[in-house]
């Protein structure tokens, strides 16, 4: 009877090289020329490349879903980006309405995505949105005004 693994992707990817693991176990009694070896080996490399295609996926699926939102999202379209502070506030409520959809909630969830991942995605595609670029300056320069402000 054959035994088979199911492995959850996580952005927390594990390594079947820590200590203690079995690759590790085997490398330490010096057995790094068995089939058992070999095939945990293969299957770490399979693993991390799944997990590293999950990640990406959901990388891209988050682009696509800020790109059609800024469009078609009910709530971000009532915002009037025309300050830094309603810049601050289309960014919070994209973020908010991000973790809303199901898809992106699930991929939070499982730890495909991690919070930080999302923000730096909407953080991205906030500087690089033509719309956002006289908001996005102002709010750059209220941020440095601020840290000049706490210095003195």
């Amino acid at each position: 009877m054959a035994t088979s693994f199911i492995f959850v992707a996580s952005s927390k990817q594990m390594s079947f090289t820590d200590s203690g693991s079995m690759l590790s176990v085997l490398k330490q009694n010096g057995q790094t020329s068995t089939k058992l070896y070999s095939g945990l080996s293969q299957q770490e490399k399979r693993y991390l490349t799944y997990v590293q295609d999950q990640e990406k996926a959901a990388r891209q699926l988050v682009e696509s879903w800020l790109l059609y939102s800024q469009y078609y999202n009910e709530a971000l379209s009532k915002i009037n980006v025309d300050s830094a502070d309603s810049f601050e506030e289309y960014r919070q409520k994209i973020l908010e309405e991000a973790k809303r959809d199901d898809v992106i909630l699930d991929l939070l969830v499982d730890e495909i995505l991690s919070v930080d991942t999302l923000e730096i995605a909407v953080n991205s595609f906030m500087s690089t949105a033509s719309q956002f670029s006289e908001q996005r300056e102002r709010a750059r320069q209220m941020m440095i005004a601020k840290n000049r402000a706490k210095e003195v």
